[in-house]
């Protein structure tokens, strides 16, 4: 059960590795490192999306005959065909599922062949097996939850949502929610196109993504995460500060000012006057109808971290470091969620002795 999370890591190695360091923790044996790994990869394959529920076990016996060294040819009896789910049934039928780790890890990938793409379904099959149900059911529900969610399509009005009905002490429902949401922020962040309406600039289309709280909920535990993560490549320093490049980068620049303790400044396209006023500086959105964005009261000397929602062609990052250091402000890096590839702003970042720093790497264009 331990091994659903490891499919959240980056690649199937990595989820192979801490499989071991997973298994030893409390039982020292081959068997359970295998077995551990298989769960490990299964749930690798629904959470990346790898392909149909139907090919799961192809994927995991692959990965586990030539992707390591160490699980080269331990699963001979399980290569080709899956098990089908009704003899898998008949085997088990006098005293359900054993609590044996290579048996568990084999009955969940027939289950997930099955009934995979429906966990309504699939937690009904795992039950009816009888035996080991628990850990069967948690096993094979908590993997193909994690693509097509754990709510039955036309729920039942006599019965409360499965996660409803969960305990809530400390390590219960709110606990396991919020561990969900830290997970999640190891997957790309969804990027969507939306036309804009009467819109005199150039870019006639939108970035929508899920941290600009536009058109969904913008969960607070997700976007601390993070933007947690993501500042913890960043080598900054204790006297820089979080400079937001206009409204767009608020929501990251404020989230990364509160996770760093770094101060906070925010641009405006408005241009202010008055005593309050003691500087300013001034640079381009280039493609913009009001293009121009203000910087105020920002001191020389000092050492900013631009953060913005996105980075396209990164002219935008561009100009805000060459009109701040003609003002003996220096631009240490600049951090984005969503980094677009199409058009290379890294690259040319990285010539004007700016480090970049995102999250997801998406072909915008």
């Amino acid at each position: 059960m331990r091994s659903v999370p490891l499919g959240a890591l980056e690649t199937p190695q990595d989820v192979v590795r801490w499989a071991r360091v997973n298994a030893e923790a409390t039982h020292h044996s081959n068997e359970a490192f295998l077995s551990s790994a298989i769960v490990g990869l299964a749930s690798f394959y629904f959470f990346h999306e790898i392909g149909e529920p139907s090919k799961v076990g192809e994927f995991c016996f692959d990965v586990v005959d030539s992707g390591s060294k160490e699980c080269k040819g331990t699963f001979p009896e399980m290569k080709g065909d899956s098990l089908p789910f009704e003899y898998v049934k008949s085997v088990f039928s006098e005293g359900g599922v054993p609590p044996n780790g290579l048996v568990t890890a084999r009955t969940v990938i027939s289950l997930l062949e099955w009934k995979g793409h429906d966990p309504a379904w699939l937690r009904s099959d795992a039950v009816l097996l009888g035996g080991d149900t628990d850990t069967v059911c948690s096993i094979a529900l908590g993997i193909a939850a994690s693509r097509y969610g754990v709510e039955d399509p036309v729920p039942d009005p006599k019965y409360p949502k499965l996660v409803d009905m969960l305990e809530n002490g400390p390590y219960g429902r709110s606990f396991i929610v919020e561990t969900a949401k830290r997970l999640a922020t190891l997957q790309p962040i969804p990027v969507e196109r939306i036309r804009r309406e009467q819109y005199s600039g150039r870019r006639q289309e939108m970035i929508v993504q899920s941290l600009d709280g536009l058109i969904d909920d913008l969960d607070p535990v997700y976007l601390e995460t993070l933007m947690k993560n993501l500042m913890t490549k960043v080598p900054y320093r204790g006297d820089e500060v979080i400079l937001a490049l206009d409204s767009s980068g608020y929501i990251p620049g404020v989230c990364a000012s509160l996770v760093t303790k770094l101060p906070f400044r925010a641009t405006k396209k408005a241009s202010l006057s008055g005593k309050e006023i003691t500087s300013v500086v001034v640079f381009q959105e280039e493609g913009t109808p009001n293009p121009n964005i203000y910087v105020y009261n920002l001191p020389r000397g000092s050492r900013v971290i631009l953060v913005d929602d996105e980075i396209m062609t990164g002219r935008t990052i561009e100009n805000a470091a060459t009109e701040l250091r003609k003002n003996n402000i220096e631009v240490v890096a600049a951090v984005v969620p969503i980094e677009g590839t199409a058009y290379g702003p890294r690259k040319m970042l990285e010539e004007k002795g700016i480090k970049l720093f995102s999250h997801t790497k998406h072909p915008l264009g």
